[in-house]
């Protein structure tokens, strides 16, 4: 066998070593310049914000930090916050975080700001009902159940006043999603007067299918709900007995 042997020069290795250290060098520098001396923006608040408020756009301004100095979750566009609610106080010159604001009144504000001094409430999980995407806060609805083989209506203009894990939708995938299973995570939080807890817990415990289906707001009188009848033995085919509306 022959054995071929390559010599490199000692003087070229230490050309090559050099580079790579050179090449490493420049980055740590560069990356050093990047992270302390090249600023980014965050947004603070510009006075004390208290929890539960609305963040209003004159509440707040954007701020240059270092991107060492940048928290992972600040905002930072102004727009980004507006709308929101304060999750805990918020002070002057603080980066604000996602962990800190929310979409939701119910979380920082509790359910019961949401009613009125009659009424009651009722968290569904998507595991007990189903709802079609799109539902939000101060939106009206149905409720419908699937109870002793007949379709009962058992609420209407029942109150959102929560819902999580939703998502706008045209109203043609809406009305697709009402019997599509969501994910298990998302709930949906309904305002009803006292009287009205009552069919809302039975259909809860007892039904096979719960459905909240969204009314318009200009809705005055409710919709009926029918029964369907099996096919009779002789063949003669379906037919639908109407419910009387509670």
């Amino acid at each position: 066998m022959i054995k071929i042997k390559i010599a490199i020069p000692k003087k070229k290795i230490s050309f090559w070593l050099a580079l790579l250290l050179t090449i490493a060098a420049a980055v740590a520098v560069f990356y050093t310049i990047n992270q302390l001396f090249i600023p980014t923006t965050v947004v603070v608040p510009k006075k004390v914000i208290a929890a539960k408020d609305v963040i209003a756009e004159n509440d707040v301004e954007v701020k240059d930090v270092r991107k060492y100095d940048k928290h992972p979750s600040a905002f930072t566009s102004i727009q980004e916050v507006v709308g929101k609610y304060a999750d805990v106080n918020l002070y002057p010159g603080e980066q604000i975080i996602t962990e800190r604001v929310t979409n939701n009144p119910v979380a920082v504000t509790g359910a019961f700001s949401s009613l009125n001094p009659d009424e009651t409430y009722i968290t569904f999980s998507s595991n007990e009902a189903k709802w079609p995407k799109g539902l939000k806060v101060g939106d009206k609805v149905t409720a419908a159940a699937f109870i002793n083989n007949a379709e009962v209506k058992i609420g209407e203009k029942l109150k959102v006043i929560s819902v999580t894990g939703d998502k706008t939708e045209s109203a043609l995938e809406q009305a697709k999603q009402v019997a599509t299973p969501q994910s298990a995570s998302e709930k949906i939080t309904l305002a009803m007067k006292f009287t009205e807890a009552g069919p809302l817990l039975e259909g809860k415990s007892k039904s096979k299918d719960l459905v909240f289906l969204p009314e318009h707001p200009n809705k005055e009188n409710g919709g009926e709900l029918y029964v369907n009848v099996q096919p009779e033995p002789q063949g003669v085919g379906q037919k639908s007995t109407q419910v009387s509306k509670r």
